[in-house]
Parts: structure tokens; sequence; C-alpha cells
């Protein structure tokens, strides 16, 4: 039982290792982009896409999926045609 609970406490520590390691990132997010909320959310997916797809540069279809992702985070779909 003993084991059990120290091995669950390593496992604890260990995310909240990871949380205060997201937490700092975010914050220098913030800290570049300022007040500037699309420019931060934009970046945030991007970080995580490539976070999600570790071999995103491994070929050049894989990096055209990648640069694709990325352009429909900047002009979604919904945008596309718009003219404002």
């Amino acid at each position: 039982m003993r084991e059990a609970v120290e091995e669950t406490q390593k496992e604890v520590d260990e995310i909240e290792r990871e949380v205060e390691k997201a937490t700092t990132a975010i914050g220098i997010v913030d800290a570049l982009l300022g007040d500037n909320e699309t420019s931060r959310t934009l970046i945030r997916q991007i970080v995580s896409e490539m976070m999600s797809n570790a071999d995103w540069d491994s070929n050049r279809a894989v990096r055209k999926a990648m640069a694709d992702r990325i352009h429909s985070f900047i002009y979604p779909p919904e945008f596309v045609g718009d003219e404002q």
C-alpha cells in the first residue's frame, strides 16, 4: 500500500512539474505578444499542432499538410471568400 502511495505521489509531482513548465511557456508567449489575443491563440495553436505531429518536417507531403493546417488557423474555411 505504501509503495502505491509513493508511486502515485511521484506521478502527481511529475504532473505538477509539467503544469509549471506549461504555465511558464504560456507566460512567455503572453509577454512576447502582449494584449493581442488573436496572435497568442494562433501561436498556441501552431505549437500544439507541432507537438502533436513531431514528424511534421519529415518529408514534403507532411510539411505541406502542416502548412495547410496552419493556414486554416489564419484563414478558417468560413472566412475564405470574405472580402473584408
